[in-house]
């Protein structure tokens, strides 16, 4: 009797932490292409609205194009690894920080 509780406890904790775990494990892959987009479309907005001079939005969007190229040299052997992608995070918060700067 005792083994019959011990294994049907056992399959509820299974269950459970296979119902918490799966959405983890189900995550999309990080999106860089939606971060840059949003970064080139803040840059047009700023120049656009006189916050930004032409100058220093074409630097900016230079510095996205070389983000965008190391992204496409770096996943050339099909994917990013955790170390790649903190590279392309730090590069694009840097930016994106410059950017936030820029408008005040």
């Amino acid at each position: 009797m005792r083994s019959i509780r011990s294994l049907l406890a056992a399959a509820i904790v299974a269950t459970t932490l296979g119902g918490i775990a799966a959405p983890v494990l189900a995550q999309p892959e990080w999106n860089i292409n939606g971060r840059i987009e949003q970064i080139a479309e803040r840059i047009n907005r700023m120049e656009t609205r006189g916050r930004l001079g032409h100058r220093d939005a074409r630097e900016a969007r230079d510095e996205l194009q070389g983000i965008r190229e190391s992204e496409a040299r770096m996943r050339q052997d099909g994917r990013l690894d955790r170390r790649e992608r903190e590279n392309l995070e730090r590069r694009l918060n840097r930016l994106d920080k410059r950017m936030v700067e820029e408008r005040r």
